[in-house]
């Protein structure tokens, strides 16, 4: 019902160019201090609007709504008003296949006097989640205030979102006030608060020996956009997780010239030893990675050059899926391999 909310096309390509810069670059500029050394990574993701054919909608779809705000409490995050026209919201469209982003107004309410930026809930059996629900197809996506693509300081929220969406947690855990409670990404200091401004000295857990301040830099705390713009490397390893094993139909991966032509890894299923053959052309030194569900790598070898087979010993994996990943500075592309008992 409020016109403001109905932003412009341009604005809509403006917050996904600014939510590409997140995930698919990595400028390091003065606002970070590469002395700490954050173990900081490139998702090297990609985000693009849909297109008509197997996506079923074109990118943008506007609805009109009586709903002055949808920030109506707790409810809200029970029933997701703004996904069902049930609800004067917009229902979702294709959801395995697309990211459905609803934008709309989450301004303060009777119900809620906070003004609610966006939520997010992670996929079904995301690791680390002690709870499965939000199962239901149509509720997969994120919801953002239309005001995080108009004011600077909150054009970082969607990618916070997302981050949710792709099983992400925030930097501090689910609880406030306490060191003990981590959202289970090794490579991301301890914190136990929010960070609300680019406080750098800001240090709320004391972890001892190579004691790292609160990491206000990370896109999951609730910093402002103009620092909280990048993840972590244990951070991208679980995103990359989410979209291989959980959200598995929702992307594509692009090869381009100057990168791996072939990736191939057989037997798959493996009941043994594993080989692995790259047919490369001239890149930079690169790494080979076998990755747990749980995000712990496994195996790590170190490869540059053109063709090579890479034979990886069964010492190192139990049955079970894994993620195969080959990456360097400038790609990253991911298989599913599987190792099965004999």
């Amino acid at each position: 019902s409020d016109s403001n909310s109905n932003i412009s096309d341009s604005i809509i390509y403006q917050g996904i160019s600014a939510l590409n810069l997140v995930f698919d670059s990595l400028n390091l500029d003065h606002s970070i201090d590469e002395s700490l050394n954050y173990n900081l990574a490139n998702p090297n993701i990609r985000f693009l609007l849909a297109e008509s054919g197997d996506a079923i909608v074109e990118g943008i779809n506007r609805v009109k709504t009586s709903v002055k705000s949808f920030n109506i409490g707790t409810s809200l995050f029970t029933t997701d008003y703004p996904k069902y026209s049930e609800y004067d919201g917009s229902d979702a469209v294709s959801t395995g296949k697309c990211l459905n982003i609803w934008v709309c107004n989450l301004d303060p309410t009777p119900q809620n006097p906070n003004i609610l930026l966006g939520y997010a809930f992670p996929p079904t059996l995301a690791n680390d989640w002690d709870f499965t629900s939000f199962v239901s197809p149509e509720r997969q996506g994120v919801v953002i205030n239309y005001k995080c693509f108009l004011n600077p300081r909150y054009t970082n929220i969607l990618a916070h979102e997302i981050g949710h969406y792709l099983g992400l947690k925030h930097t501090w855990g689910n609880s406030t006030f306490s060191c003990d409670n981590d959202d289970g990404i090794d490579d991301t200091p301890l914190s136990a608060i929010p960070s609300y401004t680019c406080d750098f000295s800001k240090n709320t857990c004391d972890e001892g020996r190579d004691d790292l301040p609160d990491m206000v830099e990370n896109v999951m705390d609730y910093s402002p956009a103009s620092c909280g713009k990048y993840f972590t490397y244990g951070q991208v390893q679980r995103m990359i997780n989410s979209l291989v094993y959980l959200r598995s139909d929702l992307y594509t991966t692009e090869v381009g010239e100057d990168t791996v032509t072939t990736l191939q890894a057989f037997p798959n299923p493996s009941v043994g030893k594993l080989t692995v053959f790259l047919n490369t052309k001239n890149i930079p030194s690169s790494t080979l990675e076998i990755i747990g569900l749980d995000g712990r790598v496994i195996y790590s070898s170190d490869f540059s050059g053109q063709k090579q087979l890479i034979e990886v010993p069964p010492e190192h994996y139990r049955h079970g899926l894994y993620i195969l990943r080959l990456y360097n500075e400038k790609f990253c592309i991911t298989k599913k391999i599987q190792f099965v008992e004999r």
